[in-house]
C-alpha cells in the first residue's frame, strides 16, 4: 500500500508537493504534521494505529504507538499525544525512544487536547475542561 499526501499552495492555487510513503497501512482518518514540519503522524482507518513518518526519508520512524483517533504534536516536535474513545490520554517523547505517560483522571472522551508551550501542561476538552501537569 502507499500513502500520498498532495500538499497544496493556497495563493498560487496549485499542487505545492506530493508526498509519497511506501508500505503503508489502510485508509488514513487523520494526520498532523510536527510544528517543525519535518515529521507527519497518521491515523489509520478501523486499527486506529499511529505511525510517524519522516517526510525528509519518506520513511517511518516511530510504529508502535498505541492507536487512538485524535492526536496533536507539542510545540517542540518531539512530544505527541494521543486521545481516543478509550477514555486514555497518552503522551510520548519521541526523542527517548517512544517513551509514554498515561495521564490519568481522564473523564470523558476528549474532541480537542492541547500542550502548552513550555511542555509542562496538557489540556483536554470534551464536556468539561481537563488540565494535566506534566512534571
Amino acid at each position: 500500500n502507499e500513502l500520498h499526501i498532495n500538499l497544496l499552495d493556497l495563493e498560487k492555487k496549485r499542487l505545492s508537493q506530493d508526498l509519497f510513503f511506501k508500505d503503508s497501512l489502510d485508509e488514513i482518518s487523520s494526520l498532523s504534521f510536527s510544528p517543525d514540519n519535518k515529521k507527519v503522524a497518521v491515523v489509520y482507518g478501523d486499527s486506529h494505529q499511529v505511525i510517524v513518518w519522516d517526510i525528509g526519508s519518506k520513511l517511518p520512524l516511530y510504529e508502535e504507538i498505541e492507536g487512538h483517533s485524535n492526536i496533536t504534536w507539542g510545540f517542540d516536535s518531539q512530544t505527541l499525544i494521543t486521545a481516543g474513545y478509550n477514555f486514555r490520554l497518552l503522551v510520548y517523547d519521541l526523542s527517548s525512544s517512544k517513551s509514554q505517560v498515561k495521564l490519568r483522571g481522564y473523564p470523558v472522551r476528549a474532541s480537542n487536547f492541547y500542550i502548552s508551550r513550555d511542555g509542562k501542561s496538557v489540556f483536554s476538552a470534551g464536556r468539561g475542561i481537563s488540565h494535566w501537569n506534566l512534571e
